[in-house]
């Protein structure tokens, strides 16, 4: 994913994924993904979802990841709330 946002640099990147993601190799590999992003050019927000009974037929608690070329202050997953 990576790769391509740093070809085709959009304005901003939603990604998605299972929780699990946070604690794979003891912790270490969440945070090498983040500094990639940040690499990139992209000023990233990520947070937790308990998806069930919104939009996912899933029970799992999904992991968003948000990144922003500039930064975007104005920017929470509160705002998300009605999509999420």
């Amino acid at each position: 994913m990576v790769n391509v946002l740093k070809e085709k640099q959009p304005r901003f990147f939603i990604g998605e994924n299972v929780k699990g993601l946070l604690s794979q190799t003891r912790g270490k590999h969440f945070p090498m993904i983040i500094k990639e992003f940040e690499k990139a050019g992209y000023h990233i927000h990520h947070k937790t979802f308990k998806c069930f009974g919104i939009w996912c037929p899933q029970k799992r608690e999904r992991v968003f990841i948000v990144g922003f070329r500039e930064f975007d202050d104005y920017f929470n997953f509160a705002s998300l709330n009605l999509i999420l």
